[in-house]
C-alpha cells in the first residue's frame, strides 16, 4: 500500500513530500513558501490527490499536480488576522488539467 509522507512544515529551501510504494521512494519537491504557516495544507493536498485520482489520473501524476496546486494556493494565500495564512483555493488551475 502506498504511503505519502508530507514534509512541507519543515523549514528548508524545499518543501518535500515522499511517496513510498512497492517500487521505492519518490520525492515531490517545490520551493518552500515564505507564506507559512498556512492552515489546511494537508487536508487540501489529500483532497486534491483524491480528486485527480477520481478523474482518472495515476497516483504519481495526481500527487505531482496536487503539489503544484497546493504550492500555488500557499503562494497566493492571505492573512485574515495574526497567525496562520489562509489558503487561496481560487488559484488558476487550468494549467493542471489532464
Amino acid at each position: 500500500m502506498p504511503v505519502l509522507l508530507k514534509g512541507g512544515h519543515f523549514i528548508s529551501a524545499e518543501a518535500n513530500d515522499y511517496l513510498v510504494d512497492k517500487s521505492g521512494t519518490h520525492t515531490f519537491s517545490k520551493p518552500f513558501s515564505k507564506r507559512m504557516p498556512a492552515h489546511g495544507t494537508g487536508c487540501t493536498l489529500s483532497a486534491s490527490i483524491t480528486a485527480f485520482i477520481g478523474s482518472g489520473l495515476a497516483l504519481h501524476d495526481s500527487i505531482s499536480k496536487s503539489k503544484d496546486y497546493i504550492t500555488a494556493s500557499i503562494n497566493q494565500s492571505f492573512q485574515l488576522s495574526s497567525g496562520h495564512f489562509t489558503l487561496n483555493h481560487n488559484v488558476n488551475i487550468n494549467h493542471l488539467e489532464k
